[in-house]
Parts: structure tokens; C-alpha cells; sequence
């Protein structure tokens, strides 16, 4: 009787993990038709890309139990999801090429504050652990740019500050180096910045720090319109930039969506270039319960993003929050323009 009971159970549980891989392999293959042949026109797809790696994870589990339970034909509905998952991630397992040992690095910190007050300084202890020449950052409200600027004064003697009282709306820089100009960009309704920081007397590169808006939740998909609108006129700004150039921030979304490739087509991901991994920098589900404290970040949508006067040597997401709903994301870049010794000297 146990026997049986056992046999019976074997291949009850074999059928449901049949089943739930076949309904996720349909919802898989149609989501890689989809996204060929209509892309984010389709709210749908918009919302999967905005989601990855994260709707790809399943097969990791699925695909396993099924060749546990002797599932041979049925493990092969993965094979769709698997392919995708190979073309888009194996790159960030593979080794990066190194940067040139003679080019000066500097090392770039872009971070959502998550509108946070309770704890500034240990905003400024998270800040300080970095050690970042220059520092992004988004969501800036006013007593915690107080803070900051007082915590912070021997490491970052030069900021440009835009805080805000209003949630997630101000942006700001701090930098090891010299601000000579600065301009609040107010055509992004949560903040943006360009900015020159002098490197040397003779080298002045240009910085964008921007926060375009999140995606709005619709019925059935994401609408990204507006982001979509604030990214453009970001590039578009980029675009009109002659100094080396810096383009950092919360963008709100993934390397899967069609936003990050215009981004991408014209200026290269320090992440992707140089991290390993995903890179994961939201959320930091501590922020919202406590209890999965242990749950890691999902997606990554906190990018240092650079032109080719630069090649990236290493980035990865801090492991402190500092209590913001999102990591920081450090990089460390090579200056290959125009090497000058005195550049990233100062904090090095």
C-alpha cells in the first residue's frame, strides 16, 4: 500500500510539474514571439521587459524538477526561455577585458536615496565607505542634503545640491573635484542635473544625473510614455555634450527594455561592460517589510552609463542600502581620452 501510495504520488507530482511547465513554457514562447514581432507596443511585453531577468528565474527550478521526476520531453519547453537566457546573461559570466594600467581611473557612485530622513548619517556612512570621486545622486530631500554636506565636508568639499521637500523630486552631485557649472534639468518631473567637474586644469568632462519617472501600472501591462519622453530629451542634451561625458542615475528601468537600448546604442553600460552577475539594485525589500530581510534585490534599473572617452574596469552594486529602497551602484571607470597623471589623483 505504501508502495503504491508513494508511486501514485510520483506521478501526481510529475503531471503538475508537467502542467505548470507547460503553461509556463506558452506564457514563454509567446513573450519571445511578442517581443520580436510587436515589441513594447504591447503593454505586455513592456511590463516582462521591465521585469528580467526575474521572469526567466522559474526555469532554473522547473527545468530540474522535471529531469528529477524523468520528465525528458517535457524539460524541453524550457529550452526556449533557456536560449533567451544565454544570449542575454552569459556575457556577464564571461570575463571583461581589462582596462589599460596606465589611464586614470575614477570611481563613480550613482545612488537612490529612497526620499529617506530617518537615518542621513547613515546615508553619509554608506556614502563615505565607497569612496566615490564623484557621487550621483537621486531622491535628495533637504535635511538629508544638510547632512550630507556637513557629514561629508572632508571627503566632498564641492557639491551641486537640488534637494527637495516633496517625495523622490530633488537630485544633487558631491565631488572630490572642482563644480565650475551646473544646471537644474526641470523637464524631468523627479530631477535632473548637468553638471562640468574639473579633473584637471586642462580636463573638464561633463556629468548628467537624472531620475527619469517610473512606469504607470495599467490594467494589463505598464505605460512608460513619460519615461520614455525623459529619457529621450536626456539623450538629446547627451547628444549636444563635446566633453567627455557621464550619464548616470535611477533610469527606472531594465537592460531589457527598448529605453535602455536607445541608451545603449550611443553610450555603453558600465555594468555590462565590466560587472558580474545581475547586478541587482531594487528593491531592498527591508524597506517595505522587514521580515524578508534575507529576499535579494530583483532588477537593476541604477546604471553609470559613458561615451568613449572612457572604458570601464569594474561596477557593481554596494551591499548597504543605507535604508533606501535601492542599492547604490559604484563603477570604476578608465580615462582613455586624453590620460593626464594629476586626474584621479585626489582621493585615490
Amino acid at each position: 500500500m505504501g508502495a503504491h501510495m508513494a508511486q501514485w504520488g510520483f506521478k501526481t507530482a510529475g503531471w503538475a510539474a508537467s502542467v505548470l511547465s507547460l503553461l509556463y513554457g506558452g506564457l514563454t514562447a509567446g513573450y519571445l514571439i511578442g517581443r520580436l514581432l510587436i515589441g513594447e507596443r504591447w503593454s505586455l511585453i513592456e511590463l516582462a521587459n521591465s521585469l528580467m531577468p526575474l521572469p526567466l528565474l522559474p526555469m532554473f527550478v522547473g527545468g530540474p524538477l522535471l529531469l528529477g521526476l524523468r520528465r525528458w520531453k517535457w524539460s524541453l519547453i524550457y529550452l526556449p526561455a533557456l536560449i533567451f537566457f544565454t544570449a542575454q546573461y552569459s556575457p556577464l559570466l564571461l570575463p571583461n577585458p581589462a582596462a589599460p594600467i596606465t589611464a586614470p581611473r575614477l570611481r563613480v557612485l550613482t545612488y537612490n536615496l529612497g526620499s529617506v530622513v530617518a537615518d542621513a548619517g547613515h546615508t553619509a556612512a554608506v556614502i563615505r565607505s565607497a569612496d566615490a570621486h564623484i557621487v550621483a545622486l537621486q531622491e535628495l530631500l533637504s535635511p538629508v542634503a544638510e547632512r550630507l554636506v556637513a557629514d561629508l565636508a572632508d571627503l566632498y568639499p564641492y557639491h551641486a545640491l537640488h534637494p527637495s521637500d516633496y517625495y523622490a523630486r530633488g537630485v544633487g552631485l558631491l565631488s572630490k573635484y572642482p563644480i565650475t557649472d551646473d544646471v537644474y534639468l526641470n523637464q524631468i518631473a523627479l530631477g535632473g542635473q548637468q553638471a562640468r567637474i574639473a579633473l584637471a586644469a586642462d580636463t573638464t568632462i561633463t556629468v548628467l544625473n537624472v531620475h527619469p519617472v517610473a512606469p504607470a501600472a495599467r490594467l494589463l501591462g505598464i505605460d512608460s510614455a513619460r519615461r520614455s519622453q525623459e529619457i529621450a530629451y536626456a539623450l538629446e542634451i547627451a547628444a549636444q555634450v563635446t566633453d567627455p561625458l557621464l550619464l548616470v542615475g535611477d533610469f527606472n528601468i531594465t537592460d531589457q527594455t527598448e529605453d535602455y537600448g536607445r541608451i545603449a546604442a550611443r553610450y555603453a553600460d558600465a555594468f555590462r561592460a565590466s560587472g558580474t552577475g545581475f547586478g541587482a539594485s531594487f528593491p531592498n525589500f527591508t524597506r517595505f517589510l522587514y521580515s524578508i530581510r534575507f529576499l535579494p534585490p530583483i532588477i537593476r534599473i541604477d546604471y553609470v552609463f559613458y561615451d568613449a572617452h572612457w572604458q570601464a574596469v569594474d561596477a557593481y552594486p554596494l551591499a548597504d542600502h543605507g535604508g533606501s529602497d535601492h542599492y547604490p551602484m559604484l563603477a570604476e571607470l578608465a580615462f582613455t581620452g586624453e590620460p593626464h597623471p594629476e586626474i584621479v589623483q585626489r582621493g585615490s
